[in-house]
């Protein structure tokens, strides 16, 4: 029987090895900041929410720029009319086709610049042209032609359209932002949840071949001990039969192990000849006050679903308000000033230029219309009081996510506490019970219980950890604020 169990014992440690070999053959060993790097650059959603996040910025600057100072040139290179017109003639008495002929040639300057704040427009036109004619009676006159004029156009009772589209490009830039943000966020909790699953599989095979190797210790001293006539051989039969259990419980581990190497493999676009092996020796403390008022405040602030809703009441309140501008009273004013001269030398243009001047208002007033326009504002109205209402629920549950997120930190950090306590407990009773069962005080049944529950206490310790530092990745990725750094989560 001993011979056969040492067989096994050697075909056993054989196959592990082997397992475990296969695996560290071209073994990669990789750290968490590995991790993020390689997920940030091979991410395609994270690439997608940059892409956009930089159209929104190019838009909202140009839409910025757009509101500045804007100058034009053009050139008139040529301008040829040839026209036939009834002229009338006053020698005969009579209106007679006769042909004109009319050549210009010059530059233009045009400057306009728009006005935020009023939602009108100012421009200054400038022009000189050299004129050529051929008259109606065949002779042909050549002189220069000069303009120049300031133009104002003013809408009056009509919501600003430039500063609405200002302010809804600036919303579609912050959106945008608040996109990429939460890609970033989401990308480092995944990457961060395989990573530490990956340790813990690996923590949970290292116990659990610490637990084949006491297991192995125990039945070779039962052994002795049976040979000795010492104890009963079905207290040896038990400790073997607790060996096999371990054993089978080890190839399960080395199974798992494996897994979340090829879990952190696939998410991170890496081959399967690259074992990872994770560079952390022990998990940090993490040693984090966390204001629940700042988290759910920083949360409000930065999540990109609140923002959304936020935005979404922002986005009805100009629906409503361009609705308006459809039915309501509506005035503008235009006005224009200018000079204007011909002359046959440019240098005399400026010389007593003929003056331009025009002043335009008109008014709009709706009359009828069945009701449609008032329908029409009722629905707009409706839409800002159901956005209000979603947005209200949206940072209710936003709350109740962070408070819950919250809650989960404290709670493992309390596990990891007593766990770490209980494992020191677990160690020193086994060691007591080892020493108990060498003398005889004990059975094999109660050393078994007294390993199992370090095994336990081991596995109870690196869970509540692990489960600490996913809480607070979680929390993280729930707030779009690292508590760990001390600062909003901004992509680099």
């Amino acid at each position: 029987m001993n011979k056969v169990f040492s067989y096994h014992s050697l075909y056993f440690v054989i196959v592990v090895m082997a397992l475990l070999s296969s695996r560290a053959f071209a073994q990669r060993i990789i750290s968490l900041d590995e991790c993020l790097k390689i997920a940030h650059q091979s991410s395609p959603t994270l690439f997608e929410a940059k892409r956009n996040y930089d159209i929104e910025r190019w838009n909202a600057e140009a839409q910025a720029l757009s509101l500045r100072t804007q100058i034009d040139l053009s050139v008139a290179a040529p301008i040829y009319s040839d026209n036939t017109l009834p002229i009338y003639n006053p020698t005969t008495g009579t209106t007679d086709l006769l042909t004109q002929r009319i050549t210009q040639f010059g530059p233009g300057i045009t400057i306009s610049q728009p006005i935020e704040w009023t939602g009108g427009s100012l421009a200054v036109t400038g022009n000189v042209y050299r004129e050529t004619q051929l008259g109606i009676d065949g002779s042909t006159f050549s002189d220069y032609l000069g303009l120049g004029t300031i133009s104002l156009n003013q809408p009056i009772f009509k919501t600003n359209e430039m500063a609405l589209l200002s302010n809804e490009s600036n919303m579609a830039l912050e959106d945008a932002r608040a996109k990429y943000a939460t890609r970033w966020a989401e990308i480092n909790y995944s990457t961060q949840s395989l990573f530490y699953t990956l340790y813990q599989d690996e923590e949970q095979l290292k116990i659990q071949q610490d637990e084949v190797a006491a297991s192995q210790s125990n039945f070779d001293l039962a052994d002795n001990k049976f040979k000795a006539g010492l104890i009963a051989e079905v207290d040896k039969l038990q400790l073997e039969a607790d060996l096999a259990a371990a054993r089978t419980d080890l190839f399960d581990r080395i199974r798992l192990c494996a897994a979340a190497q090829r879990d952190l493999e696939i998410a991170l676009g890496l081959s399967f000849s690259d074992s990872l092996k994770a560079r952390l020796d022990t998990l940090p403390e993490v040693n984090i006050i966390i204001d629940r008022e700042f988290a759910i405040r920083t949360a409000i602030e930065n999540r990109e679903d609140v923002l959304a809703a936020r935005q979404v009441i922002t986005l009805s309140e100009d629906a409503l308000a361009r609705t308006g501008n459809q039915r309501t009273i509506y005035a503008s004013l235009s006005g224009t000033f200018g000079v204007s001269k011909e002359s046959t030398l440019l240098s005399a243009l400026d010389d007593n230029p003929y003056i331009n001047r025009g002043l335009t208002l008109s008014i709009t007033i709706p009359i009828f219309d069945w009701g449609a326009h008032s329908l029409r504002m009722d629905a707009a109205q409706s839409g800002i009081d159901l956005s209000e209402t979603a947005l209200a629920l949206k940072e209710q549950q936003v709350k109740q996510e962070v408070l819950s997120a919250i809650d989960e930190i404290e709670s493992a950090k309390k596990q990891v506490e007593v766990a770490k306590k209980s494992v020191v407990v677990a160690e020193k009773a086994y060691d007591l019970s080892r020493q108990r069962f060498d003398v005889g005080k004990i059975t094999s049944q109660d050393l078994t219980l007294a390993q199992d529950r370090v095994t336990r206490a081991r596995l109870s310790a690196l869970n509540a950890e692990v489960a600490e530092h996913l809480a607070l990745a979680d929390l993280t990725q729930k707030t779009l604020f690292d508590y760990e750094a001390g600062k909003p989560v901004v992509p680099e």
